[in-house]
């Protein structure tokens, strides 16, 4: 995933105390320590965040560029394990964060209304991704995270599912494309029959995120009822356009 580059280092010290401000803990919040760059899952509510980005970051707002990001806001503040240069850094350089700025691997060049966060706006949700200390100005927040999932909370702690979906309208002898990236011109890293069952997990304005069975891969949790989130690692996954995909659950 692209990320920005490292600022100069005269930026530094302001980059850290900016980053502080955004993602200080409310006093009565206990902090949670989480794995850096590995699969959770956290639940907050997701934000469109307005703010300051280059060349200051907020130290001068009349010169500074106005940014608009995704974040998620959570209860109580997260953090990843970290070791700070030196002890008297501890609290700019290791500390937590209520807010996340949220990436979104594949979709860098895409509007914020089109990525996936745009819909559950201002909605409670369950993310699922990859959390990371951030080490540049533009990351925006002390710890932001790649997201790989988003979905609305279900009842009775039930598992969320990906909804039962099949191939269709294709033309004879045509095959569905499958790509590595929600965009046209990515990658294409399989095809799909007319008819094949696959599972809606996440989707842009226009395309679909699916999983799907291959040999030596099969979702073998699937149903028509859909695929339990958490068995959508059995399968493979990429890409495609809605408009050949018929949702039939959920």
């Amino acid at each position: 995933m692209l990320k920005p580059q490292s600022p100069p280092k005269v930026l530094r010290s302001m980059a850290l105390a900016i980053l502080c401000a955004l993602s200080l803990p409310l006093a009565s919040s206990q902090q949670v320590i989480k794995p850096e760059n590995q699969d959770i899952a956290l639940m907050g509510t997701i934000r469109l965040i307005h703010g300051f980005g280059p060349p200051g970051y907020g130290e001068d707002p009349k010169h500074d560029a106005h940014v608009s990001y995704w974040a998620l806001e959570l209860t109580d503040p997260v953090s990843v394990p970290c070791t700070p240069t030196e002890p008297k850094y501890a609290k700019d350089e290791c500390g937590s964060a209520r807010r996340l700025k949220l990436f979104f691997n594949g979709l860098e060049l895409a509007k914020l209304a089109d990525l996936p966060a745009a819909k559950y706006r201002d909605e409670l949700v369950l993310v699922r991704g990859k959390l990371h200390r951030a080490d540049t100005m533009g990351e925006m927040t002390r710890i932001y995270m790649d997201v790989s999932q988003i979905q609305a909370p279900t009842p009775d702690g039930e598992p969320a599912r990906c909804n039962y979906a099949k191939v269709y309208r294709l033309a004879n002898g045509t095959n569905l494309k499958i790509h590595a990236e929600a965009r046209t011109g990515s990658a294409e890293i399989g095809s799909l029959l007319n008819g094949t069952n696959v599972y809606v997990c996440d989707e842009t304005k226009a395309w679909f995120q699916i999983f799907y069975s291959v040999a030596g891969k099969p979702c073998k949790s699937g149903t028509p009822e859909g695929l339990p989130e958490p068995q959508r690692r059995d399968c493979r996954s990429g890409w495609v356009e809605k408009k050949w995909i018929n949702v039939i659950s959920g």
